[in-house]
């Protein structure tokens, strides 16, 4: 007997993930770069792939995660003429990519995405040094099978 080993779904994950938003989102026309860790000289706006909880979700016959991956929109502007829009316009393209029923995110060859949906959107806002900054929070729950 062959005995299957539950392999961590993390990296596989975020991957398919960056596969999805690098050089798809923009905004003016501009590029919105996806980073893991924020660089030091990264500018607004860009996105963050923060955070990744899984919690087993296996059957005696297979090896299955519900996963909530955490995507983090950051825009901002100096000065008091701010607003969502952009975090919102971003928003939008982030969640299409995402959540496309007929184009999942691909975590070949060790995983796949049986299922995703949205689990929730936030916002949460700061003021520092006259920069003002609005994060959008985008949690998307994945229902991934072991290959």
């Amino acid at each position: 007997t062959i005995w299957s080993l539950m392999k961590d779904v993390g990296y596989s994950l975020r991957k398919a993930y960056y596969a999805k938003l690098n050089n798809s989102v923009t905004l003016g026309g501009n590029p919105v770069y996806s980073y893991d860790n924020i660089p030091d000289d990264a500018t607004h706006p860009y996105i963050q792939i923060s955070n990744i909880s899984v919690v087993d979700d296996s059957t005696k016959d297979s090896f299955n995660s519900n996963c909530i991956v955490t995507v983090q929109v950051f825009t901002g502007t100096d000065g008091t003429n701010y607003s969502k829009a952009d975090a919102d316009n971003i928003s939008n393209q982030v969640m299409q990519l995402l959540l496309n029923r007929s184009s999942l995110p691909d975590a070949a060859p060790d995983f796949k995405v049986i299922t995703n949906s949205l689990e929730s959107t936030g916002y949460l806002e700061s003021q520092f040094d006259g920069f003002y900054e609005v994060r959008k929070v985008i949690r998307i729950r994945n229902i991934v099978e072991q290959l």
